[in-house]
């Protein structure tokens, strides 16, 4: 992968086969999509940055992952494929020193294990006993005088270097990483947080790099004893820059990565090799200097804002709103004599991407305690959310003067139609939860979520998800009281049901869409309207049932910590993007069709093992295995 490159992760397997199965990012409170979606990568290279760049690794105090159907169903619609809470950094709390902290680091990248090639001689002889395209006559020589090409040539005959593709494209690249923190406390009651980070890391072919600059500031302040109030505002900016190096693209079918061991290790060109290697065309080092131009730049900003009210005792209401909005640009162009815009002339690209989103909720908790052995705790919340996503993109090939590159595609002599794209979803949810437990023994969670979603049609947009979790701490048990006394933490069986749905397709999938087309008529093309996708008025959630048996342990005063869980997740009513027969005038729809299971286990073994003064030394150890199965 190239420096900032995008990634994809799931959690307990793929719940679906179309739809999205990639896990809700939370941060700070803060939903973030992680499709990738706000990042302009062009048609030219298919080259997607890493959509959660804007966060600083420096500045992440935890992360926590949580994977059953209960403990999601907070989140809804959105966690239903699991969900991961990052919990950023804040002030310095009880302190009232201010502390400035600043880190650099500096480290190298080179490729450890190389995969073995064909030198010049042996990819010559390869050649010479392939025989095809000449092969006999022009990479084989007479060795005996009786009128035979019997031996492969060697590379001096040719008067040619060999070439090692790696040593002349790749490069032991730097990474340098600098971090700068304030964290100081205001009158006592005002935590403030400010942070800047810088990242500028090589990448391993010779001038791709990327570079981010990242902003925080994070405040906290307590207005009375009753109502507390913070904000929390992230910038960032991205920068890649480099031919791609990844395969795709519409000007040709592989990227850099792959050209550096497909490139032959001597310049040696027969008659019959075909476009590429001509006595005309461009070395593979010339394509990452001067005949190709990549920049891409993505810049985010995401904040968000909260006030906690405690009413009376035991009685908290919270409003909470946060709201991002991200630009992003990628221009590309390849030069006609490039091995990828040879073909047409010179290639350029531009694609500009803005997305913005935004989340609101409120709820009301009430929690108490009776008689020193019951413990309640009852939510109710409400929350709007949505997402406007537009793009513009156009293409140009066949360059009559190239000097300015992407910067100036309407200089080229044919320039596809330009692609604009504007879209909106919004959702609608209320939600319920209640908690019990009972001496610090026996636990009880109940959720209820209904959600709407606009991506389906009135009379399926509302989706209803419960669920429930029970868990036994038998340490805390009487007939425990020796073993928690002497070794044994906690001793813990959890048991979870729930259901959770998925909604995570392309906005108005539900919907048959227009699109312009050209006919004849009267030996004229004319501009018309025509159906151009199938929508579907039944559309309705995918639903995904899932259960979850677990146990917890820890001994020796938290000196080792094992967790295990078995689970099953059966995955109904799949969105499906299916095919339809020619007949209808349409090539797919989207549908509810299929069933899929994933079932599997985890376990996690963390150990401290050394544990003296300012020093410790602690392992873990973690084993999952996830079986996948289509059912329907």
């Amino acid at each position: 992968g190239e420096p900032g490159a995008g990634f994809t992760m799931n959690i307990r397997g793929a719940n679906s086969i179309n739809a999205a199965s990639t896990p809700l990012v939370v941060i700070d409170g803060m939903q973030m999509d992680i499709s990738g979606s706000e990042d302009a990568s062009s048609s030219l290279s298919l080259s997607g940055s890493d959509p959660l760049a804007f966060i600083n690794p420096s500045d992440i105090l935890s992360v926590e992952v949580l994977k059953d159907a209960s403990a999601t169903a907070i989140y809804g619609s959105q966690g239903a494929n699991g969900v991961i809470l990052i919990t950023t950094k804040s002030g310095t709390g009880s302190s009232d020193k201010t502390n400035i902290t600043f880190d650099a680091s500096v480290g190298v990248t080179t490729m450890a294990n190389t995969i073995e090639m064909l030198d010049a001689s042996e990819w010559l002889q390869y050649r010479f006993e392939r025989g095809d395209y000449n092969g006999t006559d022009y990479y084989g020589y007479d060795s005996d005088g009786d009128g035979i090409n019997d031996s492969a040539k060697t590379p001096q005959m040719y008067g040619k270097s060999p070439i090692d593709w790696r040593d002349e494209m790749l490069r032991t690249a730097v990474t340098q990483n600098y971090n700068l923190s304030l964290r100081t406390k205001v009158a006592k009651k005002t935590n403030l947080l400010v942070a800047l980070g810088y990242l500028n890391q090589q990448g391993m072919i010779l001038n791709n790099g990327y570079q981010k600059l990242t902003a925080r500031v994070k405040a906290d302040h307590n207005i009375n004893k009753k109502i507390k109030v913070g904000v929390n505002v992230n910038y960032a900016r991205m920068q890649s820059d480099g031919a791609a190096s990844s395969t795709g693209g519409s000007f040709h079918t592989h990227g850099l990565t792959q050209m550096i061991f497909l490139e032959r290790p001597i310049d040696v060109v027969g008659p019959d090799d075909g476009d590429d290697y001509t006595s005309t065309s461009t070395s593979l080092k010339d394509i990452v200097t001067d005949e190709t131009f990549r920049e891409g730049v993505l810049q985010k900003v995401v904040g968000n804002a909260y006030l906690n009210y405690n009413i009376v005792k035991g009685l908290t209401l919270r409003l909470y709103a946060s709201g991002n909005f991200s630009q992003a640009s990628n221009l590309e162009f390849f030069t006609s004599k490039s091995r990828w815009g040879r073909s047409k002339g010179g290639g350029g690209s531009r694609n500009d991407v803005a997305t913005s989103g935004y989340t609101a909720n409120a709820t009301l908790t009430y929690k108490n305690s009776f008689k020193k052995a019951h413990v309640f705790e009852a939510m109710l919340g409400a929350e709007l959310g949505g997402n406007l996503y537009d793009t513009f993109s156009i293409l140009g090939t066949n360059f009559p003067d190239e000097s300015l590159g992407a910067y100036s595609i309407a200089k080229a002599d044919q320039i596809s139609a330009p692609v604009q794209v504007h879209n909106k979803n919004t959702r609608m949810s209320v939600f319920g939860r209640v908690n019990y437990n009972y001496k610090s023994r026996y636990y009880a969670t109940m959720n209820v979520r209904a959600d709407g979603s606009s991506k389906f049609s009135p009379g399926s947009r509302v989706g209803y998800f419960p669920s429930l979790s029970l868990a036994w701490r038998i340490s805390n048990e009487r007939f425990m009281r020796l073993a928690s006394k002497n070794w044994l933490d906690n001793l813990k069986i959890r048991l979870s049901a729930g259901v959770s749905g998925n909604d995570r397709i392309p906005n108005y999938a539900n919907l048959s869409t227009l699109d312009k087309v050209y006919y004849s008529q009267d030996g004229k093309q004319i501009l018309g309207i025509a159906p151009f996708s199938s929508g579907n008025p039944g559309l309705k959630w995918e639903t995904t049932y899932q259960y979850d048996l677990g146990l917890d342990f820890t001994l020796f005063k938290s000196r080792v910590d094992f967790v295990f869980d078995v689970y099953y997740k059966d995955t109904r009513d799949m969105l499906f993007k299916a095919t339809l027969p020619s007949q209808t005038g349409f090539s797919t729809q989207w549908q509810n069709i299929g069933r899929v299971e994933n079932r599997g286990l985890e376990a996690a073994l963390s150990t401290v093992n050394i544990k003296r003064g300012d020093f410790m030394w602690s392992t873990t150890l973690t084993f999952d295995m996830n079986r996948n199965k289509i059912l329907d």
